[in-house]
């Protein structure tokens, strides 16, 4: 998606990484889920944009819910759904990487989606892997340790999350 923006318009927008230590994150209204109202990720990406004097969206090209969405619909019906209490070890972190740093320095060549024998732990997104001169650097944005690329990114638990973004 990233890629897709105007330039003029790409400091808006951030990515934003979601996981936790034990890789392990419960995210609700997602179309994975199927026989449960959640699906557990080790991690899951999302854009954020941010607009001048406006409601902050979400683009989740996983959602259930609108396509964007606002930051409050996102929050209530994906993070923080009314009625369901998360446990402390589930809890969600966020790195959210302004958009020109990600198209300049991410890079994945997909490889840990993928078995010791090569085939695919589940099927891969529809659009081409983001390779960039052999790099695989996945692995540092999902990490949630905020002394991992602090140059580029700002890791948030939910708390700050929500202090930031929600009722905007």
């Amino acid at each position: 998606l990233c890629e897709r923006i105007p330039v003029d318009r790409r400091h808006q927008f951030f990515v934003v990484f979601i996981s936790n230590s034990s890789r392990c994150v419960p995210l609700f209204s997602q179309k994975a889920s199927t026989d449960r109202p959640f699906v557990m990720w080790d991690y899951h990406v999302v854009l954020l944009q941010q607009i001048d004097q406006g409601v902050p969206l979400i683009w989740d090209l996983d959602t259930l819910l609108s396509f964007p969405c606002s930051f409050d619909e996102y929050w209530n019906g994906t993070i923080r759904p009314t009625g369901w209490s998360i446990p402390e070890q589930y809890h969600r972190y966020f790195r959210v990487i302004p958009c020109t740093h990600y198209i300049a320095y991410f890079s994945s060549d997909r490889s840990h989606m993928k078995r010791e024998d090569g085939s695919w732990l589940s099927p891969p997104p529809v659009w081409p892997p983001i390779c960039k001169d052999g790099l695989n650097n996945i692995q540092e944005f999902i990490s949630m340790d905020p002394i991992v690329l602090p140059q580029l990114s700002t890791v948030m638990d939910e708390n700050e999350m929500v202090e930031k973004y929600f009722g905007c």
